[in-house]
């Protein structure tokens, strides 16, 4: 299959067959893992952005 599709990656080595690796989005993953992953991970930088923004710091950066 690999060669029919020209990937010079072997199949031993694509994402779908890795299951060490952790997808780099949340598109795939269920709600509340995601809810977890976002109030463990993100929740602090999200946080001092939005009081960033609130103070108006760099007011240019969050105008569109």
């Amino acid at each position: 299959m690999a060669d029919f599709m020209n990937n010079p990656i072997p199949v031993e080595d694509w994402a779908l067959f890795n299951t060490e690796q952790h997808a780099a989005d949340l598109k795939d993953t269920p709600g509340e893992e995601a809810w977890e992953r976002i109030q463990k991970d993100q929740a602090q930088i999200l946080s001092e952005l939005f009081l960033g923004w609130l103070r108006g710091d760099g007011e240019k950066d969050f105008k569109a």
